[in-house]
């Protein structure tokens, strides 16, 4: 099967375009074949599936984009055409999705923090998070998930302290994970509210402390991007 096969994503019966975008989520592809895919527009279609209210066509699109997402060019076109959005709803909305999903979620985020260590000096510079606050959330729900979610969620810190945004978000992370600091973080239509507040409740800052001390020992002693992981299910 060609890459042009899979033109059929975007035009075409929906019983046709799932096929495809399944046969997407399963084939083993090589890196050259997955630029090839996105050249072509196969991730705008599957961009619209993960938006789709359909539990099983949001699967569908996670697991293809998954497969798709670990050569570092896809990734930054990904977060170039806003896929970090849907991914991150998916990602906070634990009754809209199943454990497995959000894991496979939290890997692909995990490729696009990679893919912002891949950028050339002379390009327009991409980051995967923009704001504190967005750091806030993510860092934090390294304590309301499972160890595989957690080590996710740290390896893709440790990957964009190494992006060139990194010294940014270092800093970003030392001030959310200040003792002395107050946030309170609610996101409309959103069954994940966060709201914290450091001072008063030291058990709620514990994890994401400890967390932070962990990647900034790794970064100290320049660990290698999926090293050093091993244990931090256990301790965590």
């Amino acid at each position: 099967m060609t890459t042009t096969s899979f033109l059929s994503l975007d035009a075409g019966p929906e019983n046709v375009r799932m096929v495809m975008a399944e046969t997407l989520a399963e084939i083993d592809l090589t890196d050259h074949n997955k630029l090839s895919l996105f050249k072509y527009g196969a991730l705008e279609p599957l961009l619209r599936f993960l938006s789709n209210d359909d539990l099983e066509v949001k699967k569908v699109a996670v697991k293809a984009l998954q497969n798709l997402s670990n050569v570092p060019e896809n990734g930054l076109q990904m977060i170039r055409e806003g896929a970090v959005g849907p991914l991150f709803e998916i990602l906070y909305r634990h009754s809209l999705s199943s454990p497995s999903l959000r894991e496979h979620v939290a890997a692909i985020i995990m490729n696009l923090a990679i893919a912002t260590t891949c950028q050339e000096a002379d390009h327009e510079q991409i980051s995967l998070l923009e704001s504190e606050e967005d750091i806030f959330k993510l860092f934090c729900l390294i304590s309301l998930t499972g160890p595989e979610i957690q080590k996710t969620i740290l390896r893709t810190f440790l990957a964009m302290c190494q992006s060139p945004s990194g010294v940014e978000i270092r800093a970003k992370l030392r001030q959310v994970c200040n003792p002395m600091s107050t946030f309170s973080i609610k996101e409309k239509n959103s069954d994940l509210i966060i709201s914290m507040a450091l001072l008063d409740n030291a058990m709620s800052f514990c994890i994401p402390r400890f967390s932070f001390l962990i990647l900034e020992q790794m970064i100290k002693n320049n660990f290698c991007m999926g090293l050093g992981l091993e244990h931090f299910g256990r301790i965590m």
